[in-house]
């Protein structure tokens, strides 16, 4: 079984102490719309056989959430296939808008072709505009790209403060889940499963009654046994009286 590191960006304390919420625009957090999207890229990708592991969680205590280092070292340390981290976007002019994917300064063998493929459906969902595969400069190598060990990165969806950007993010968050588990398995030489169908859930059930029924007949044999073996002790016991009784009437004067 593969195994997908899921990075829903920030939701730790920062250098301050303080939670770190991402990037913000109004009252919309950048940690909370990544939080959205990991829940559905990770429900996605179990459907699909794929290992998830999660960096962080919804509701979990900002001082638990381990840092940039100690996320790379959770992937290192389960033996990631995949590491992928979600962001959003953010700059000073609204204007800025679009999705891309980085990849660290010196991109490791599979990271650029894992960032195109699923740049490449996220555009295919829909979106303002792409931005392209990028390598971060030297100067803003991010940890979690530059000391994970298997293919690793970090996608940009869209920019918070950009409302068009915002407008698909709602609409296709999903559909945009969806591309990202694609891009994966498709990285991953992986195939879709295609949705059970009522038949499919029909044979299921018809399998799991007839284990069921199997049970219940092993169960009713285990109970038969264990009757028969407590009368056989019982006729035991009552043998056993019946010598200690007959043997203390021998001795008697």
């Amino acid at each position: 079984m593969k195994t997908l590191m899921l990075d829903p960006g920030h939701g730790g304390l920062n250098a301050y102490g303080y939670e770190d919420p991402g990037a913000v625009s109004g009252s919309r957090l950048e940690r909370e719309d990544v939080m959205r999207l990991a829940d559905l890229v990770a429900a996605d990708a179990r459907e699909q056989g794929l290992r998830i592991i999660l960096t962080r969680t919804a509701g979990q205590k900002p001082a638990t959430v381990p840092g940039v280092t100690a996320r790379a070292t959770m992937a290192n340390s389960a033996g990631a296939d995949l590491f992928v981290s979600l962001h959003r976007n953010a700059y000073g002019a609204a204007s800025a808008q679009g999705v891309e994917v980085l990849v660290q300064t010196t991109p490791i063998a599979g990271e650029e072709m894992l960032a195109g493929l699923i740049l490449a459906r996220l555009e295919a969902v829909g979106i303002s505009r792409n931005r392209g595969v990028k390598r971060c400069p030297p100067a803003n190598n991010f940890a979690v790209l530059r000391l994970t060990k298997m293919p690793a990165v970090l996608v940009e969806l869209g920019f918070i403060t950009n409302a068009e950007d915002n407008r698909l993010y709602d609409l296709h968050l999903p559909a945009y889940a969806r591309a990202i588990v694609e891009g994966c398995l498709a990285y991953l030489g992986l195939v879709r499963r295609p949705p059970a169908t009522d038949a499919d859930t029909a044979d299921q059930l018809a399998a799991l009654r007839t284990q069921l029924a199997a049970k219940d007949a092993q169960i009713a044999l285990l109970e038969q046994q264990t009757r028969q073996a407590e009368a056989a002790v019982e006729q035991m016991r009552a043998k056993a009286r019946e010598i200690y009784r007959l043997s203390g009437e021998l001795i008697a004067p």
